[in-house]
């Protein structure tokens, strides 16, 4: 609990691992040491903090009211993956790890991975000058270790997602920085999950985007109550969407709970983000049942469009084309048995 303890006492101190330190696993290493050689990597680096001034420096200027709503919904997504991550520590031991398949050093991971959301609230936290969020209560739907990384898996991906849809519109340089080192961060803590799910690390060949009133929509219930004083999140909470995937992945299973009489007139279509693109598919009010475009792969939100109409900024459903979601898949790039199955792409030969 010493990220929640920490942040509860006011973010101080808050530490950084010293680019010095390096972990090599060599092929003599054995496991027990190598486990060892990590856990002191992550102490010492415990007991280095920032030095204050250095960072204070980078934000002498207040940010603007855009900027500090972005980065109230990512303190927000922050002390909600280190809630996460804090029970995952505390109820899960590395048998229980084992069992599901993750490296018997995995739990040393969920610790590091921890201490990176503290790291991460507290630079926030500095950006909005003290008067960020603090943390709320929370409820997360799993049983198991199983479950618990898939979830995991799920709130790592909408991190970086939301991080990624809201980067280029800050308007401090610094702060563009800052976000796009912590969502290099989301994703390579998403890609640690994704292994451990037998699902392909490597997701994609390009990361996906949300705006910011999606990416709160899927966060968002997971929180309980939070503190009065916090600042309120200034965005939309669009309908529940829900997606499940069946048929080896071509078919995906899509369901809401919108009035049949309020969505008729529209005309809307399924939207699947995916990468660089949307893809549109008609909706049809007699199927839940939706065919998965081809050329889609790896993390994918879907959701119900008011119309088949791409944004110009990007891979993006605009607010006021949403209607409900978005709802998360993962449409697997390769299987548990490691057969590949290659996306359906133009294949040219390059000489270099």
């Amino acid at each position: 609990m010493l990220g929640c303890l920490t942040l509860a006492a006011g973010f101080k101190p808050f530490v950084v691992p010293p680019p010095s330190l390096t972990c090599v696993k060599t092929a003599a290493m054995k496991p027990t040491t190598f486990i060892i050689a990590f856990a002191a990597l992550a102490s010492t680096a415990l007991a280095i903090p920032f030095d204050e001034k250095v960072v204070n420096d980078h934000y002498k200027r207040d940010i603007s009211a855009k900027d500090f709503a972005f980065w109230v919904l990512g303190m927000n997504l922050e002390l909600l993956e280190l809630e996460l991550f804090n029970r995952g520590i505390e109820q899960f031991s590395a048998k229980d790890w084992e069992k599901i398949g993750y490296p018997p050093y995995f739990s040393y991971l969920l610790k590091f991975m921890r201490d990176q959301e503290v790291s991460h609230a507290s630079e926030i936290n500095r950006i909005l000058k003290g008067r960020g969020p603090r943390p709320c209560v929370y409820q997360f739907p799993y049983h198991d270790a199983q479950s618990y990384a898939d979830l995991s898996q799920a709130v790592t991906a909408v991190g970086e997602a939301a991080y990624l849809g809201f980067t280029w519109q800050l308007d401090n340089r610094t702060s563009i920085l800052t976000s796009t080192q912590i969502f290099t961060t989301e994703a390579r803590q998403n890609a640690v999950w994704k292994a451990g799910v037998k699902e392909n690390p490597l997701n994609a060949h390009f990361d996906t985007p949300l705006t910011a009133s999606q990416a709160w929509t899927l966060a968002a219930p997971y929180i309980v109550a939070c503190p009065k004083t916090n600042p309120p999140v200034p965005f939309k909470r669009f309908p529940t969407l829900e997606a499940k995937l069946k048929d080896d992945d071509k078919l995906v299973v899509l369901s809401h709970g919108l009035p049949k009489a309020g969505i008729e007139k529209n005309e809307l279509c399924w939207a699947f983000v995916n990468q660089l693109q949307v893809y549109f598919v008609e909706y049809d009010s007699t199927s839940r049942v939706v065919r998965v475009p081809k050329g889609v792969f790896g993390t994918t939100f879907v959701i119900l469009a008011k119309q088949c109409r791409p944004s110009e900024k990007g891979p993006f459903v605009e607010d006021y084309n949403t209607v409900a979601g978005p709802a998360i898949i993962t449409v697997r790039t390769y299987s548990p048995a490691t057969t590949v199955i290659v996306p359906d792409i133009e294949r040219k030969s390059t000489k270099y």
